[in-house]
């Protein structure tokens, strides 16, 4: 050594600063090279400062190093924090010391430095290099007290050197910036991540194979298995994909779970949970077997015949819940049971497929198949507090009709349930009487809304290739159905079996073509009844036969005339084509009529006048008691809510002779052949002290209310309300020439009062609706359910493209409801966007107050006799008074008794 110092050339660089000693901290020992402030010993005495604090003189000292970072020398002003680093200053100064006793003797080469170097400036996320290092040696101690020196090589200077501080993101990188090192450490990593991968197992991994995995599809458990089994691994993913900015981390991490998906399905066919989703959303947007076959490639999706697979897969024991309540229902019918069975109640459909070929030919031609879907709904009310024993056991004995007709207490509980809607339509739309929204309930409560708020569970039972418009489609069925039909001791549990009334009709012609059957042929475990969604859009048509008229355009007030000023051209004259845009015009035109009757009654210009009439005295009136007759006074006023006397029988004589006759027909053939010169009746809606634009206002106001009070019963699950309300229904079927419709609603009635056992009865009244929301106003009918069930079959079959097999049909079908949830829960996880179930139509208000006020200038609710619309002529301010109480009486009876003769 001594030797290459003497031969080594000395190079004299001249300098315009001072001669520097080693550039390291006395206190600490880190090079100062790589700091931007230091400071000598001798400036403002932080020598004498250092000396007091080690009590030892610094002229040994200054042979090592005469200068401090900064850091250190902040250190040791900060007088007053000396006893808190005292400890500190003395250890490390010990340890500097002990490692640099040999410095002293180091040759110093003198440096010129022309300008002070800038530090290298750190990229956000990564760890910077410092560009010199100084010269290092290792030395080695011995067990005999012998010290070797070894060599350190260049490149690996900066490693040693930031090994000796302890500073493992420094250490860190200088491997990375060794590439020897890095190629080792990268090898090293792989191994690693291939160690991890290989101890996640296929069954029961959330990337699996698992229909678990599928079904409870969460990315915050694939997360967490990859924590758990292959942290490298998901260090890797998150490193590459997430920046660490503001963007969320859930946003980004279905796509890392994704990415991870892939890798491992590179790594092993078996772990495709991601691609089994993919191929899933595939197959119901209608993607074709070379979309899949491209994706399998890539190793995004599964490939179409394992897709296929995995929905048969789906469909397996699709109606294992409903064998479930059936062995439920049928232990429960035994005493011993403790908790019976609620019951539940099937639900079916027609289902149309139309298909039409691209090439048509005298054996090819397109084909209209139709099928029949079905579905279970578990009772929420239970009826297990009742008996079953049926109100009827003899068929001639007389029965109490009134019970199926409107009564004086349905006439106040309808004004009652009016008086709350009027009060709502008042309070959203006029400031002045908004203070009343406090004093009479929002809604109508029932005694099970506790119950009826909770989610429903339904069961699909898939389609059957079976058309109902057939004897023997419809036989094959009801004997499907019958094997879900409970039975104890060899007799059926009577159910409910709903649908429209197509299907209620056939399943009861069924049922009597074998009435002389035993019960499981004769399929007396079924009761077809009819449901409420297809009651209430035949009740559209009913409103539509009363209302409407398409000569009616100038007519203020009349429903043809607001259509046309809110635009709605949506609406036809079928309400049924579009029913979505009629009852949001009627929802409108309901709005716009109570608030028209409202300014009448209140005396009020408009919407933001106060009301000159039946104005409220805070001084003398109770606020509850003034709000609830007010309200009823302004419905009494201008909503006629009181039928015909129907209660009590009516006599069927001759208004001539007063001779009495047992039918209806028979006393017309006696007033044509004995008084053939009587003249017509008067109309009683005719005349000149009639009004028929305030009796059209009156009748079209009760028609919107009867409606309105329908659709929220069923909103908030008021089967009570529901059938109240059926009473006046079937007189408006009747008057309007429904007759269908209002025998099904007649049976319906008798089935409740008369036919079934009061616990069927319960059942029937309180389990007619779907709740998949669980929120207390989110009810809808069972059927409008059905149908979002056909809807979903279709878009499966639209795909098919002309192949439609039995095999196809049920491989759909019975997959389609465990799908829908898997594709729901995967959109939850993804935060997708869910399409509401309601549609969130435009604030209309605007509107409807234009509409109002149009009507009340038109003084629609003022009887300014006589006057009329052009379209209609007269106008009852009743419809029901058009309706015949002799001829409806003798109809009555004659159903009620045809009911009773063919049974439930």
């Amino acid at each position: 050594m001594e030797a290459n110092k003497e031969n080594t050339p000395t190079k004299v660089v001249k300098t315009s600063t001072k001669q520097r000693s080693f550039r390291f901290c006395v206190i600490c020992g880190r090079d100062l090279h790589t700091f931007r402030k230091y400071c000598g010993l001798t400036k403002d005495g932080i020598g004498l400062k250092l000396a007091g604090i080690i009590q030892k003189p610094l002229d040994d000292v200054r042979q090592v190093s005469n200068s401090i970072c900064y850091t250190c020398k902040l250190k040791v002003e900060d007088v007053g924090k000396l006893r808190e680093t005292e400890s500190f200053i003395r250890t490390s100064f010990a340890t500097v010391q002990a490692s640099n006793g040999a410095a002293a003797d180091r040759p110093r080469v003198k440096r010129m430095i022309a300008s002070p170097q800038k530090p290298r400036k750190k990229t956000p996320g990564r760890l910077s290099f410092q560009q010199e290092s100084p010269e290092i040696k290792l030395l080695l101690f011995t067990q005999s007290g012998r010290i070797e020196e070894l060599p350190v090589p260049e490149e690996r200077r900066e490693l040693v050197l930031q090994a000796v501080k302890q500073d493992p993101d420094q250490l860190a990188t200088s491997v990375w910036g060794n590439p020897l090192l890095a190629k080792h450490l990268k090898r090293c990593m792989a191994q690693e991540i291939s160690s991890q991968c290989s101890t996640m197992t296929t069954d029961v991994s959330a990337f699996g194979t698992s229909m678990k995995a599928i079904k409870e599809w969460s990315y915050q458990e694939q997360e967490r298995e990859l924590l758990e089994r292959a942290p490298t691994f998901h260090a890797v993913l998150e490193a590459a994909g997430h920046t660490g900015t503001s963007k969320a981390y859930r946003t980004v991490l279905p796509g890392l779970m994704s990415a991870a998906g892939v890798l491992l399905n590179c790594r092993n066919r078996l772990f495709n949970a991601i691609q089994t989703m993919t191929g899933v959303q595939l197959k119901r947007s209608g993607a074709s077997s070379k979309v899949f076959e491209r994706l399998n490639h890539r190793h995004i999706s599964v490939s179409y015949k394992t897709c296929l697979r995995f929905q048969r897969k789906l469909g397996a024991n699709f109606d294992a819940k409903v064998q479930e309540w059936k062995g439920e229902v049928q232990a429960g019918r035994d005493v011993s049971a403790v908790e019976p069975h609620p019951g539940y109640r099937l639900v079916g459909d027609n289902v149309d497929i139309m298909i039409r070929p691209r090439q048509t030919s005298m054996s090819h031609a397109s084909s209209d198949l139709h099928y029949y879907n079905m579905m279970a709904v578990k009772n929420r009310i239970p009826g297990t507090h009742l008996n079953d024993i049926s109100h009827v056991t003899d068929h001639d004995e007389p029965l109490d009709l009134s019970v199926i007709l409107p009564s004086i207490q349905d006439h106040q509980s309808l004004l009652s349930d009016w008086t709350v809607h009027v009060k709502n339509i008042i309070c959203r739309y006029m400031p002045a009487l908004r203070w009343m929204s406090t004093y009479l309930p929002e809604h109508i409560p029932h005694e099970y809304s506790d119950i009826t708020k909770t989610k429903t569970e339904v069961v699909n039972l898939g389609v059957i290739t079976e058309n109902e418009n057939t004897h023997e489609g419809m036989a094959a069925i009801m004997t499907h159905l019958q094997d879900y039909v409970p039975m104890v001791e060899g007799e059926p549990v009577p159910i409910i079996s709903g649908g429209d009334l197509l299907t209620c009709e056939r399943q009861m012609n069924a049922k009597e073509d074998r009435q002389d059957s035993d019960p499981v042929q004769g399929w007396r475990g079924l009761i077809p009844v009819i449901e409420d969604f297809h009651t209430t859009a035949n009740f559209y048509e009913v409103i539509w036969h009363f209302l409407y008229s398409t000569s009616s355009a100038r007519d203020h007030g009349t429903l043809f005339a607001a259509r046309n000023m809110l635009n709605a051209r949506g609406v036809s004259k079928e309400p049924m084509k579009d029913i979505n845009a009629a009852t949001e015009l009627l929802e409108n035109y309901t709005d716009a009529m109570v608030i028209a009757a409202a300014l009448e009654f209140f005396g009020m210009s408009g919407v933001v006048d106060s009301p000159k009439e039946h104005i409220f005295d805070e001084m003398t009136m109770d606020p509850n008691v003034y709000v609830k007759e007010t309200v009823e006074a302004l419905v009494s006023r201008f909503a006629v809510h009181a039928g015909p006397e129907l209660g009590t029988p009516v006599q069927i004589k001759c208004d001539r002779c007063g001779k009495e006759y047992r039918r209806v027909t028979t006393l017309r053939k006696h007033i044509r052949d004995k008084h053939p010169s009587t003249d017509r009746a008067a109309d009683p809606s005719e005349g000149a002290d009639q009004d028929s634009i305030f009796n059209y206002s009156c009748g079209a106001l009760s028609l919107c209310l009867m409606l309105r009070n329908f659709i929220d019963a069923r909103r908030h699950g008021d089967g009570e309300r529901v059938i109240m309300v059926m009473k006046f229904l079937m007189l408006y079927f009747k008057a309007a020439g429904k007759s269908k419709y209002s025998f099904h609603v007649l049976r319906q009635l008798v089935q409740v009062k008369f036919l079934l056992a009061p616990k069927l009865a319960h059942e029937l009244v309180w389990n007619r609706f779907v709740n998949n929301q669980g929120k207390v106003d989110t009810n809808i009918e069972q059927d409008r359910e059905m149908e979002h069930h056909n809807r979903i079959f279709k878009e499966e079959c639209r795909h098919f493209r002309g192949k439609v097999t039995k095999a196809s049909i049920d491989r759909v079908s019975q997959a389609a409801q465990s799908q829908e949830a898997i594709l729901k829960n995967c959109d939850k996880a993804s935060d997708v966007m869910h399409q509401r179930t309601t549609h969130t139509a435009k604030d209309k208000s605007e509107d409807i107050v234009k509409l109002a006020n149009q009507f009340h200038t038109s003084a629609i609710f003022q009887f300014q006799p006589p006057r009329h619309h052009y379209a209609f002529p007269s106008f009852p301010i009743n419809p029901l008074q058009t309706l015949n109480l002799m001829e409806f009486q003798e109809w009555l009876n004659n159903k009620v008794k045809e009911i009773i003769r063919r049974g439930v």
